[in-house]
C-alpha cells in the first residue's frame, strides 16, 4: 500500500514521529517538496534524530528518496548524511536530477526580503527557500543535472559569475546591504557538490514508477503543513511550495497511477491535539495567557529548525477541515494528546464570528481571519497520565470523548495517536 503523509495544520505537527512509525512497513520513504526550513524530530529509543532534508525513514533503514519539488542547500544535505552515518545510520538516498539548488546569495536574500516585507513577512528560517524557489521560476535557477553538466562542460565559472553578479547588484542597489560573496570560494565548494550528486542523484519519477508498478510499498512524507502551503495556505504567511497533496504529483513526477497501480492508496492527516505554529500572521485560537505557555513548555515547543518558541492554540477544526478537503484525507494521526494532560478542561475552536456573523469556512485573507473571533467547545480534561497507554480502550474517558468528538468534526477516523514523542508511544486503532 502507498501511503500519503502530510501536515494538516502550520506545520510541527509531528509528521516525522508518524512517517518513521508506518515507515517499518515500506519499501521506499519520500520526500517531495520543500528545502532544509523543514524539520522533523525522530525518537527512538535515547536516540534523537533532527531532520530537515532526509526523509524520516532513515531510521528504519529504508530507501530514502528526494523528488524534484524539493529545494537543497548541499552543504547541508552533506552535513546531515555525514551525521546520521556517524551515528551508525545508513543512508540509501537518491536525489532527483531536477532538484534545484541553494546559493550563498540565496540565503542573504532572504534575510533581506523578510526585513523588506514589513508585516506582510512570514517569519523566514533563513534558510533561503523563497528566493532559490523563485529562481526556479523565473527560470535561471541551477537544479542537479545542470550543476554536473556545467561542470563537465566548463560552464559552472559562467553562471556563477553571472549569479553573483546580479544577486549582488539586488543586494547592493535594492536592499541597500553589502555582500561579501566570493565567487571563487562557491565555484571550489560547487565543484565539490558536483561530485557529490553524481553518486546520490539520478532519475527518481523513474525510480518511484516502477517501484510502484512492481507492487512495492511507497511512504511519501509532506514538509512543512496545509496552512503554509503556497496556494492554499494563509497567504502570504506560507512557505514557497505545495505542502499538500496536488504538491506530491508535482514535486514527484507522477500521475495518478503508475502503470496498474494507484500512486497513493491512503492520505493520512496529521494532526496535532492543539494548534502551534513559528511565523508571523493572525492565529484565531491562539492562546495568549499561562495556559498557553503551560501547554508550550510542557510540549517543548520550540522550532527544530529555528529554535523560536512556538505560538500556541487550542484546536481549530476550520482550519483542520479545510485541509481534510485539499488533501482528501482518509485518516487522521493525532499527535501529542498527552501533552494535554493536566489540564481542568480543554477546547476546540468550532466556528468564527466577524461581528455578529457566523464564519463556517476558512477564509482566504490575513486580514478576514485578523477579524474573526474563535467560538469554543468547551470539553472536561483529564488528569491522568496518558503515556503508557497502549490501547485506545487504556485512554481516560474524557481524552476518549475528545478524539471521538474530532472524529465528529472532520468526519475522518482518527487511527493512530500519538502519547508521547517515542515511537513505540503510538496507539493504533
Amino acid at each position: 500500500m502507498n501511503v500519503a503523509v502530510f501536515g494538516m495544520q502550520w506545520g510541527d505537527e509531528g509528521k516525522g514521529k508518524i512517517v518513521d512509525y508506518l515507515a517499518e512497513k515500506a519499501d521506499i520513504v519520500a520526500r517531495f517538496q520543500g528545502g532544509s526550513n523543514a524539520g522533523h524530530t525522530v525518537i527512538v529509543g535515547n536516540e534523537t534524530l533532527k531532520l530537515h532534508l532526509i526523509p524520516s525513514g532513515v531510521a528504519q533503514n529504508k530507501k530514502l528518496v528526494i523528488g524534484n519539488g524539493a529545494v537543497i542547500n548541499p552543504e547541508e544535505l552533506i552535513s546531515e548524511i555525514t551525521e546520521l552515518e556517524k551515528r551508525g545510520f545508513r543512508v540509501d538516498l537518491l536525489v532527483s536530477e531536477r532538484v534545484h539548488l541553494v546559493f550563498p546569495y540565496h540565503l542573504l536574500l532572504d534575510g533581506a526580503l523578510h526585513a523588506h516585507q514589513g508585516n506582510r513577512a512570514a517569519g523566514s528560517t533563513k534558510k533561503g527557500i523563497a528566493p532559490v524557489y523563485a529562481d526556479k521560476y523565473e527560470r535561471h535557477g541551477l537544479r542537479v543535472a545542470d550543476l554536473i553538466e556545467m561542470v563537465d562542460n566548463g560552464e559552472l565559472p559562467g553562471y556563477v559569475h553571472k549569479m553573483v553578479e546580479l544577486k549582488g547588484k539586488m543586494l547592493h542597489h535594492v536592499f541597500e546591504i553589502e555582500h561579501n560573496l566570493d565567487e571563487q570560494q562557491i565555484l571550489d565548494k560547487f565543484y565539490i557538490y558536483a561530485n557529490f550528486f553524481r553518486k546520490y542523484s539520478g532519475n527518481v519519477t523513474d525510480e518511484i514508477y516502477h517501484a510502484i508498478a512492481e507492487g512495492k510499498n511507497v511512504l511519501f512524507e509532506g514538509a512543512q503543513g496545509g496552512l503554509l502551503d503556497i496556494d492554499h495556505g494563509l497567504y502570504p504567511y506560507v512557505t514557497s511550495s505545495n505542502t499538500t497533496l496536488g504538491g506530491l504529483y508535482t514535486g514527484m513526477g507522477l500521475g495518478l497511477r503508475c502503470k496498474n497501480k494507484n500512486t497513493v492508496d491512503k492520505v493520512i492527516g496529521v494532526v496535532k491535539a492543539y494548534t502551534s505554529r513559528v511565523g508571523e500572521g493572525p492565529l484565531p485560537a491562539e492562546l495568549l495567557n499561562e495556559t498557553g505557555n503551560w501547554i508550550r513548555e510542557k510540549g517543548h515547543e520550540y522550532g527544530t529548525t529555528t529554535g523560536r518558541p512556538r505560538r500556541i492554540g487550542w484546536l481549530d477544526m476550520l482550519e483542520v477541515n479545510n485541509f481534510v478537503m485539499v488533501n482528501g484525507a482518509d485518516e487522521i494521526a493525532l499527535t501529542r494528546l498527552d501533552i494535554l494532560s493536566g489540564l481542568k478542561q480543554v477546547k476546540i475552536c468550532v466556528n468564527y464570528a466577524i461581528d455578529d456573523v457566523l464564519v463556517r469556512q476558512r477564509l482566504a485573507t490575513g486580514g478576514a481571519i485578523q477579524k474573526c473571533r474563535p467560538l469554543y467547545e468547551v470539553m472536561a480534561g483529564w488528569d491522568e497520565d496518558i503515556s503508557n497507554c497502549r490501547k485506545f480502550e487504556d485512554l481516560p474517558v474524557n481524552a476518549q470523548r475528545y478524539v471521538h468528538r474530532i472524529e465528529e468534526f472532520t468526519g475522518v477516523p482518527v487511527k493512530l495517536i500519538g502519547v508521547g514523542p517515542e515511537r513505540s508511544q503510538i496507539i493504533p486503532r
